[in-house]
């Protein structure tokens, strides 16, 4: 890894933003592989969906949040780069280790070390992107990186179907935690430390000097309502992201393989425009009012109720093709005006604690709660409405989706006051 440097050219700036985007297009690709998998996995470990949503949600959201501040303050004092390194090869070889287990315990502490692992990873890719790219392009720049999230669950579903259909859920676990493996290598080697907020807003590295930094940051309202949103957000995507590729087989008789490659493929074509467009409106916007990346995101989210319910209830498998395409291109959008104004709302020397408490807050509500309460619901269901139990558990998602809309419009009304002057 090379020395800091303090300035980059457009160039190298974009092809720095490309590797952290493929890194982190990883972590949510290895994260995502379990519920790709959960239907093979439920039926040789005999789990019920009470079981297996505290596997794929409350095991992972518990470890990940505990280690995510920790991690990002570490982070935030020493190269965020060898952070990252580590963290990548380590999540990488925890993927490999799934395909070894042999009960259910096993399962619960593979998955545990995995979320240990995984947990540095996005405090350190949007820290160092803040300081690769200065604001006027930072949407577009977390745009691109954001398409790493969209990208890694398509690689996670369409790969991770078809390898499970073919060669077993096991062999899908050696073959990808391999292929991440590699990639870490490559973001090791290739991504330089940079200097420490020489694109930080006027203001923000004096906050911290001052002791303002990250503990004045906590009070502001713009930052509560955006972490409040957070949670209720994490709760819907964790929810679905856990329980689609069970759902399709369950309802439409689908193998795991079909239902990954064809929901995966949609998610991923429309979910790719859709975080492209939200960071082109957002440098587009921003400059107009520093309100209107939160009221994209406001709106977006709330526009997904009616998709939600319709896709959960939907008669056949046909309509809820259309549902998944709006719904991905909604919530996709979403995500580089959030990541943006994070960062335009965090103090020098505290960014990466600052995109790690989104972080560990959002797993540990969202991710812990999500997959769990879908779970309990359909097992409560299941005597009296048989398979059709998982519908009304995944329709009960649309409550937080609605708090998730109403707590970032509330974010909109205070961020101008509360982005350093």
């Amino acid at each position: 890894m090379s020395e800091p440097s303090k300035g980059f050219t457009q160039r190298q700036a974009t092809v720095y933003v490309a590797v952290l985007g493929a890194l982190v297009a990883l972590n949510f690709m290895d994260r995502q592989l379990l519920a790709v998998a959960a239907a093979p996995v439920q039926q040789e470990f005999k789990l019920s969906d009470t079981a297996l949503g505290l596997l794929t949600g409350t095991a992972f959201a518990v470890v990940f949040s505990a280690a995510s501040l920790p991690v990002s303050w570490l982070a935030d004092r020493v190269s965020r780069v060898g952070v990252l390194a580590v963290s990548s090869t380590l999540w990488a070889l925890c993927t490999v280790a799934m395909g070894l287990v042999t009960g259910y315990q096993q399962l619960i502490v593979t998955r545990m070390s995995l979320a240990l692992s995984e947990s540095g990873a996005m405090p350190c890719a949007q820290s160092l992107i803040a300081d690769y790219v200065p604001q006027e392009s930072r949407g577009r720049a977390m745009a691109v990186f954001a398409m790493g999230i969209t990208f890694g669950f398509m690689v996670g579903a369409i790969l991770g179907g078809v390898l499970t259909d073919k060669y077993g859920w096991r062999n899908m676990f050696f073959i990808m935690g391999g292929f991440s493996l590699a990639v870490a290598l490559l973001g090791a080697v290739t991504l330089p430390e940079p200097v420490r907020g020489q694109h930080a807003l006027a203001g923000q590295a004096e906050g911290a000097i001052a002791g303002q930094g990250f503990r004045a940051l906590l009070s502001k309202p713009t930052f509560q309502n955006m972490l409040i949103a957070t949670c209720f957000s994490s709760i819907v995507a964790s929810g679905e992201a856990a329980w689609i590729f069970v759902f399709v087989p369950r309802i439409f008789h689908w193998t795991t393989g079909q239902a990954a490659a064809v929901f995966g493929s949609i998610f991923a074509l429309v979910g790719l425009a859709g975080t492209w467009m939200g960071g082109r409106w957002n440098d587009r916007l921003f400059k107009q009012d520093v309100r209107w990346p939160l009221w994209i995101t406001a709106t977006a989210l709330a526009l997904l109720v009616p998709g939600m319910l319709a896709g959960f209830f939907a008669p056949v498998v046909g309509f809820l093709y259309v549902t998944t395409s709006v719904n991905a291109f909604a919530r996709t959008v979403t995500f580089a005006p959030a990541l943006s104004t994070i960062q335009v709302l965090a103090p020098e020397g505290a960014r990466a604690r600052t995109a790690a408490s989104f972080g560990a807050v959002g797993s540990l509500v969202g991710i812990g709660l999500g997959p769990l309460m879908v779970g309990m619901v359909s097992d409560a269901l299941a005597p009296a409405m048989g398979d059709d139990s998982l519908r009304v558990g995944l329709g009960v998602l649309v409550v937080p989706q609605l708090l998730a809309a109403y707590f970032m419009w509330r974010a909109s009304r205070t961020i101008g006051a509360d982005i350093p002057k």
